[in-house]
C-alpha cells in the first residue's frame, strides 16, 4: 500500500520527490442556475507537494509528469475543501502537503454493482463518490423492447428547446431530442421498468427510509445528436429552492437514474461527472460558502453499456458530454425520483390518458401521482377532500 500522498495522484510507483508547482487561474464556468458571482482575478498559488515513499535511485520522469498534470485539478479540489492542504498560510501562497481526505477518488473510478447488489451498498457508494454504476440495471430484453417503443416517437420529435430562454437552449442542446411522457409512449416502461423491484429498493434506501414516500419527478429519453456541444455543468437539485439552504450532510432529496438505452461512449456524449462535487455547500442568499464553479476538465466521462445505470444525487455536478461523432446518437433514459414533499417536474396525471392510467399497478399509480403520498410527519399529501386521490379519480 502506497502512502496516501502517492495514491492520490494515481501513481504506480513508490518514490521520493519534492517539487513546487505553480497552478495559474483560468476563467471558470458557473454551474447552471447556481446564481453565484464569478471572480477571474484570483492570484496564482504555489503549492509544495511532498510525495513520500521508499527512496529510489532516480526520480522517474513519469512520476514528475503525473504530478504536474494532476496539480491544477488537485488544487481546485483543495480550494473547495474537498481535499485538504496541510500547513496552509493565508498570505496568498498555499504551502503545504497535499493530502486526500478519506473517500475522495481522484481517478474517478466509480464503484460498480450488479442489480442484485445490496441497496445499502449502492447508496453508500453513490453518496461517497457522488455517483456509482449499476451494471445490467435493465435486462437486454427490456432494453430491446424499450428501444423499440421509443424509436417512432423520437423520430417524430424535432431537436432543441422549444422556448426562448437562451440558458435552457444551451442546457437542452440544439441537436438534442428529449422524449417525455414515457408512460404513454412505452408499455415496457409503464409495466416493467417503473415496477422494478431493484429500482424501488434503491429509492427506499436512498429516500424512503429518511423521508417517507417518494414519487417520480420526471422521466425522459435524451438523445444527443452528432456534433452536439457538451451541456453546461449543472446540479439537478437546483430545480427546488430548498436545495440552496441544504448542506451536504442533510438527507438526500433526489435520486437520478441515468440508464443507457444504447451504449454511451466518450465520443458520443457519455455523461460526465465531477467526483466529490456533492460535498459543495451553498447559502440560501445565493452567495458561495466555498467556490461553486468548476472547470470542465474536472469532469470525468462515464461510458455505459446498454442497460447500465449511472446513479447520482441532487448535489453532484455533471453534464451530458459533447457528441463529436458524425453518425452516432447517444440515448439515455433519465428517471428522477424525489421525496414526495417536493413537486414533480412532469404533471403525469395531466399527460397520461385515463384509460392507460387505469392499467397501472398500484405501485406505479403512487409513483406517478395517482394516489396519496405521505412524507414523514405528514397527514397525507395529494389528496381529494379528505380522501385518497385514487378514490376521487375512480381508480
Amino acid at each position: 500500500m502506497y502512502p496516501r500522498e502517492l495514491q492520490c495522484f494515481g501513481l504506480g510507483m513508490s518514490e521520493l520527490a519534492v517539487m513546487t508547482c505553480v497552478a495559474g487561474h483560468t476563467p471558470r464556468k458557473s454551474i447552471k442556475g447556481s446564481r453565484q458571482p464569478q471572480s477571474n482575478n484570483r492570484p496564482n498559488r504555489t503549492v509544495k507537494i511532498v510525495i513520500t515513499g521508499q527512496t529510489q535511485p532516480e526520480l522517474s520522469a513519469q512520476v514528475v509528469g503525473n504530478c504536474l498534470a494532476s496539480m491544477p485539478h488537485a488544487l481546485r479540489l483543495a480550494q473547495r475543501g474537498i481535499v485538504g492542504l496541510e500547513g496552509v498560510t493565508r498570505c496568498g501562497r498555499l504551502n503545504g502537503i497535499l493530502s486526500c481526505r478519506p473517500g475522495l477518488n481522484l481517478d474517478a473510478r466509480f464503484s460498480r454493482f450488479s442489480r442484485a447488489a445490496s441497496p445499502r451498498d449502492i447508496i453508500t457508494a453513490q453518496k461517497g463518490d457522488g455517483a456509482c454504476i449499476i451494471e445490467g440495471f435493465l435486462t437486454p430484453e427490456i432494453t430491446k423492447r424499450l428501444n423499440k417503443d421509443i424509436t417512432a416517437p423520437l423520430l417524430n420529435l424535432r431537436p432543441g428547446h422549444r422556448g426562448t430562454d437562451p440558458d435552457l437552449q444551451d442546457l437542452h442542446g440544439e441537436n438534442t431530442k428529449r422524449l417525455y411522457n414515457l408512460a404513454s409512449h412505452s408499455r415496457t416502461w409503464r409495466e416493467d421498468i417503473i415496477n422494478d423491484v431493484a429500482f424501488h429498493a434503491i429509492c427506499h434506501e436512498g429516500l424512503g427510509k429518511q423521508q417517507g414516500d417518494y414519487w417520480l419527478s420526471m422521466a425522459h429519453v435524451i438523445e444527443i445528436g452528432p456534433g452536439s456541444l457538451a451541456q453546461p455543468l449543472h446540479v439537478d437539485g437546483a430545480q427546488w429552492w430548498p436545495f440552496w439552504n441544504m448542506s451536504p450532510g442533510d438527507p438526500e432529496i433526489m435520486l437520478n437514474f441515468l440508464v443507457a438505452v444504447e451504449d454511451t461512449t466518450v465520443e458520443n456524449g457519455a455523461t460526465r461527472v465531477i467526483p466529490g462535487s456533492q460535498r459543495l455547500s451553498y447559502r440560501g442568499d445565493g452567495e458561495e460558502q466555498s467556490a461553486a464553479s468548476w472547470e470542465e476538465d474536472d469532469a470525468v466521462a462515464v461510458p455505459l453499456k446498454a442497460g447500465d445505470c449511472l446513479l447520482i444525487g441532487s448535489r453532484v455536478v455533471h453534464q451530458g458530454g459533447a457528441n463529436i461523432t458524425t453518425d452516432s446518437h447517444r440515448k439515455v433514459m433519465t428517471m428522477t425520483v424525489v421525496s414526495s414533499c417536493f413537486t414533480p417536474e412532469e404533471a403525469f396525471p395531466l399527460l397520461i390518458e385515463r384509460e392507460v392510467a387505469r392499467t397501472l399497478s398500484d405501485r406505479a399509480k403512487k409513483l406517478l401521482g395517482y394516489k396519496e403520498v405521505t412524507p414523514f410527519g405528514s397527514a397525507g399529501l395529494w389528496t381529494g377532500p379528505a380522501e385518497d386521490r385514487a378514490k376521487v379519480l375512480g381508480f
